[in-house]
């Protein structure tokens, strides 16, 4: 069974997600990236980790900047640690209630 790491993940559906705005189906963007299609589908299901050459040339073919690539994710990270901080600063107020309380 193959363990999948959330962030392969997250950038594996980021790819999906670019290599449909672009419409580029998985064979074409195999052999202009000089990859297999299976690898390209085992980065989009978070299954392989995408090394920074390789990342480096989907974004060439996809006409973006990794930036570009990656700034969805971190807005969804961003956000993730915003709703945790929101949690974490309303459990510090309850439990300082309580202990004025006492």
């Amino acid at each position: 069974m193959i363990e999948v790491n959330l962030i392969d993940q997250d950038v594996g559906e980021r790819l999906r997600a670019l290599r449909f705005q672009h419409r580029i189906s998985i064979g074409e963007l195999a052999s202009r990236a000089r990859l297999s299609p299976e690898q390209i589908v085992c980065f989009e299901n978070g299954e392989l980790r995408i090394d920074a050459r390789i990342m480096l040339r989907l974004c060439k073919i996809l006409d973006i900047r990794p930036i570009e690539f990656f700034a969805p994710l971190y807005a969804k990270q961003a956000t993730k640690n915003q709703v945790k901080r929101r949690h974490t600063d309303k459990a510090a107020e309850r439990s300082s209630r309580n202990h004025a309380a006492l």
